[in-house]
């Protein structure tokens, strides 16, 4: 009985086997042709929103239209329907081991951030708008809770406000408000989401457009030949740009040296055309800048305010071309200031290199000068409407903070305030002899020495006869984490992880055409030999 059964099946599996088969690679087709659709489905979905797919985003579905709660410039967040999740995770965002997006802290009367951008301090005063809008977030989360306990809290007792800005989300606010009475505390999280990105203007610039800096000067042609070098070599790569140097020149006996260095780098590069003023009286930066803009005779409608230990890239010289827009915009770009190369690099056990090759923006070679505003990008006529600068004042400094006053008073200019890598203060010396100007000077040029690492690292080895660097740079490498484990896939580069997260869902599509490929290939083959088997039979 038993053989007669396996012999019977045996013969069904020799006469139906190849269409069996043929049914299963159809199944395999069908289940990919869906598993294809499904993911163009969400490209497209997500394309009609405006928005890039991503396979690791919560499903709004959970969330109520947080669309209803918008934050506007003027008003802060305007007073919506409050809306509401259960996730005390939203909004959920991918945090990775080095590169946190970490709230800031307000506590009522001092903002803690952080940031690099606080004169040099890890606390600061709020700005106008960010008062605002930490009164708005008060009165907003005192509107939510007085629904659930009339009037319990008070805007007084909302005085703690975290916060964060998400980049693909929006800005995250935490809110901490505790009952004086009974010591209860609610917290109450909310988040104004970001917009689709709108185009509000299109400036162009041509490449070619001149750009002329005006640089004063007294002595220093060491400087001036470095200074000179850096912008031959720019000006090398790209003979498209157009730069004019206009030279304010205080008399002393480097005039003719100075002069000199300007006229043969002129010859060399027929794209660079100089100019030198000379200018009687003792050294005014403020002066020397009102002189060489009101002098010059090169043809450029922007210029450039520099000093001549200040170098730049390229890229610099082109997003001072473009930021500045006449008669609404002026550029105050934040110069990073270089530490003293004699002490960084033998400290660090590096030999000193050319002053060009020193051009590195990281924590150990400087930081960023977020209170001086010397350096400027600006139309020619902007100047003029503004005002210009004080001709009474002498010497270096103060200058710079007036032509910004007069900027913000005027009214209808925008400041551009932004960190610029590519533009680069040389360390360099400071006495500290004007005593209107003392204070300013010694904080100048106490920051401009070394980063708080190397001076740790100076005390050590003069304290105890050791290099620690040194010692940490042949053992582990430093790292901002105890909880660094380099085997770990989420310390992959930034770069990686984001190639990866842009291109997964066309990886994803790839993958599915060749599985489609490889079966629709499989396919024909086996249709063809069952055709042949059963022609056979």
């Amino acid at each position: 009985m038993g053989h007669d059964v396996r012999q019977r099946l045996t013969q069904f599996l020799v006469l139906h086997g190849p269409f069996i088969r043929l049914g299963l690679r159809l199944a395999l087709l069908s289940g990919s042709v869906v598993a294809f659709l499904v993911v163009a489905a969400r490209i497209v979905i997500s394309g009609d929103k405006g928005v890039p797919w991503n396979p690791f985003a919560r499903d709004s579905r959970t969330v109520k239209d947080w669309s209803q709660m918008s934050y506007d410039c003027k008003r802060g967040w305007v007073d919506d329907p409050v809306t509401f999740s259960q996730d005390p995770n939203y909004p959920r965002i991918r945090d990775w081991v080095n590169d946190h997006i970490y709230f800031n802290i307000f506590d009522g009367t001092t903002v803690y951030d952080n940031q690099d951008s606080t004169k040099g301090t890890v606390s600061r005063g709020p700005h106008k708008e960010e008062v605002s809008m930490f009164s708005r977030v008060q009165e907003r989360a005192v509107r939510f809770l007085d629904g659930k306990y009339p009037d319990r809290y008070s805007a007084g007792d909302c005085a703690f406000i975290r916060y964060r800005t998400l980049p693909t989300t929006g800005i995250e606010v935490d809110v901490t408000c505790r009952d004086s009475r009974t010591g209860d505390i609610d917290r109450v999280s909310m988040l104004a989401p970001l917009e689709s990105p709108r185009v509000l203007y299109h400036h162009l610039v041509a490449g070619s457009r001149p750009i002329n800096i005006i640089m004063p000067l007294k002595g220093r042609p060491d400087n001036l030949q470095i200074f000179m070098q850096n912008l031959e070599n720019i000006l090398s790569k790209d003979n498209r740009l157009s730069v004019g140097l206009t030279v304010v020149y205080f008399k002393d006996d480097d005039q003719q040296e100075c002069q000199r260095i300007l006229q043969k780098a002129e010859k060399s590069f027929p794209n660079l055309k100089t100019e030198f003023i000379l200018q009687e009286g003792p050294f005014s930066r403020g002066r020397g800048l009102q002189v060489g803009v009101e002098k010059t005779t090169l043809r450029a409608e922007i210029v450039f305010f520099c000093d001549v230990d200040v170098l730049f890239t390229k890229e610099f010289l082109t997003r001072c071309q473009s930021t500045p827009v006449e008669g609404y915009q002026v550029f105050f770009p934040m110069v990073f200031s270089m530490y003293n190369p004699e002490f960084i690099y033998p400290l660090h056990k590096h030999r000193i290199p050319p002053p060009l090759h020193q051009l590195e923006v990281n924590d150990n070679n400087g930081y960023w000068r977020v209170w001086g505003h010397g350096m400027v990008c600006i139309y020619k006529s902007d100047f003029f409407k503004i005002g210009g600068f004080d001709m009474a004042k002498s010497g270096w400094g103060g200058e710079d903070l007036d032509l910004v006053r007069k900027t913000v008073r005027v009214g209808k200019y925008k400041i551009i305030r932004s960190l610029e890598p590519g533009l680069f203060h040389r360390y360099h010396s400071k006495e500290c002899d004007d005593a209107r100007q003392f204070f300013p000077c010694i904080k100048t040029k106490a920051l401009n020495e070394a980063s708080k690492l190397s001076f740790g690292l100076w005390y050590f080895k003069q304290k105890h006869n050791v290099s620690v660097y040194g010692f940490l740079a042949e053992g582990n490498k430093p790292h901002d984490h105890d909880d660094y484990d380099p085997a770990r896939n989420d310390t992959a580069p930034l770069a990686v992880r984001e190639i990866m997260n842009e291109f997964g869902v066309l990886v994803e599509m790839l993958l599915l055409l060749v599985l489609l490929s490889i079966v629709l290939v499989d396919m024909f083959f086996m249709y063809n030999n069952y055709k042949l088997e059963r022609k056979n039979t």
